[in-house]
């Protein structure tokens, strides 16, 4: 498996998208096939397809752009090191 579209969270008939591809095959449009899929499953059954990510993602906002999500939230991560 080098690439896969999941739900990452439900609530109620909303799916959060999540999309993973191994790196090394990145950039050859893989990510897009399977949540054009994914998308396509979830019309058929009545789930809303959410998808959300940081403002600095540009891989991932213009693969939700190429299969007709919206962007409906930002945000920003922070991180530190616990010892």
């Amino acid at each position: 498996m080098i690439s896969l579209c999941f739900s990452a969270f439900v609530a109620d008939h909303t799916h959060a998208v999540e999309i993973e591809t191994l790196k090394e095959y990145r950039e050859r449009k893989l990510g897009t096939a399977v949540a054009s899929r994914f998308i396509q499953e979830c019309t058929c059954k009545g789930i809303r397809p959410y998808w959300d990510c940081s403002p600095d993602n540009i891989g991932s906002i213009r693969l939700a752009k190429a299969v007709g999500l919206t962007h409906e939230f930002d945000y920003q991560i922070f991180s530190y090191e616990l010892e």
